[in-house]
C-alpha cells in the first residue's frame, strides 16, 4: 500500500477557523523520531500491522484498531514492526485544544468508528473549492467521536491503576517464572477477557508483551553487569528455558541478539 498524503495550503483564512488540517493521509508508516514533537496535534490510527512508540517514559504497542493521540509539542519516537499501515491527520485551530485531552494517549477504536472511512471522506474534498469549510466541519465531527475514546481512557486511568496494582506487583515478583493469564486475572479479581481489556487500556500492551519487555530489560542489565554469566544462564534467570527462544525474543525487541548486545556495550 503506497503512502498517500495531502498537504493543504494553510492561509490566514484557515488559521482563523476553529479547526484546520495541516496534513492528512494513509499508507505504510516509517519511523518518526521527533525530540520536540510536532507543532500540531496528531491522530494516528493503525489499520494493519503493528507499531511501537516511546513517549513520556512509556512504551506503547500500536496494534490494529489502536488510535494514538499526540498533543502539539509532545516528544515521541514511533516505528513499524514489519509492515505498519496507518491513517493519520494533523490539525490545529483556536478550538482544537478543547476537543481532546491535553495529554497524549492510546485508545482502541470501537466498531462504530470507521476511522479509515472518515479520513477518506475528508480527503475526498481536497480538490474542491469548499475544502477549508468541509474539512473543518468533518474534522470537528471526527474529534467529537475520538474525544469520547480518550475521555473514557483518561477518566478511568486512576481507577485502572488501582485495579491493576496487584497485577504489576505479581509480575514484578514472578516475571522470571511461567506466568499463566488466569493468575494475572485472579490477582485483580477479573475475568480473563475483562482483565486483558483493562490492562491494554492502561499500558497500551497485551499482558505477555508487558512481561516480555520486563524480562528483556532485566536480561539487558544482566548482560551488561554480570559478564560472569553465560547467555543461556541469563535467559534462564529471566524466565526462558530455551536459549534459542530467548535470543529470538531479545532480537524481536532490541534488533540484535543477546551476544551482539553484550559485545556492542563493552
Amino acid at each position: 500500500m503506497k503512502q498517500k498524503t495531502y498537504f493543504p495550503v494553510v492561509t490566514q483564512y484557515e488559521m482563523n477557523l476553529p479547526f484546520y488540517i495541516t496534513t492528512i493521509g494513509y499508507g505504510r508508516e516509517a519511523r518518526n523520531q521527533r525530540e520536540n514533537g510536532l507543532g500540531e496535534a496528531q491522530l494516528l490510527y493503525t489499520a494493519g500491522g503493528t507499531g511501537r512508540c516511546h513517549m513520556n517514559g512509556r512504551e506503547f504497542v500500536l496494534a490494529k484498531r489502536s488510535l494514538f493521540y499526540l498533543p502539539p509539542f509532545t516528544p515521541h519516537d514511533y516505528w513499524p514492526e514489519g509492515e505498519w499501515i496507518t491513517y493519520w491527520v494533523t490539525f490545529n485551530g483556536y478550538a482544537s485544544g478543547q476537543m481532546l485531552s491535553s495529554e497524549a494517549g492510546v485508545g482502541i477504536c470501537p466498531d462504530s468508528l470507521d476511522f479509515e472511512a472518515r479520513i477518506k471522506q475528508i480527503m475526498h474534498h481536497r480538490k474542491t473549492a469548499q475544502w477549508s469549510e468541509k474539512s473543518s466541519v468533518l474534522l470537528y465531527e471526527l474529534l467529537i467521536d475520538c474525544g469520547e475514546i480518550f475521555r473514557e481512557t483518561g477518566g478511568n486511568r486512576n481507577c485502572l491503576k488501582t485495579k491493576l496494582a496487584p497485577v504489576f506487583a505479581y509480575i514484578q515478583e514472578h516475571y522470571h517464572e511461567n506466568i499463566e493469564l488466569e493468575e494475572l486475572a485472579d490477582a485483580c479479581g477479573k475475568s480473563r477477557e475483562h482483565f486483558c481489556k483493562i490492562f491494554r487500556e492502561f499500558t497500551g500492551m497485551r499482558p505477555f508483551e508487558y512481561i516480555t519487555d520486563m524480562r528483556i530489560q532485566a536480561a539487558k542489565n544482566l548482560l551488561l553487569y554480570r559478564p560472569d554469566l553465560k547467555i543461556e544462564e541469563i535467559g534462564n534467570l529471566v524466565g526462558y528455558t530455551s536459549n534459542s527462544y530467548f535470543s529470538k525474543m531479545f532480537k524481536s525487541i532490541e534488533n540484535v541478539t543477546p551476544a551482539q548486545f553484550r559485545n556492542y556495550r563493552r
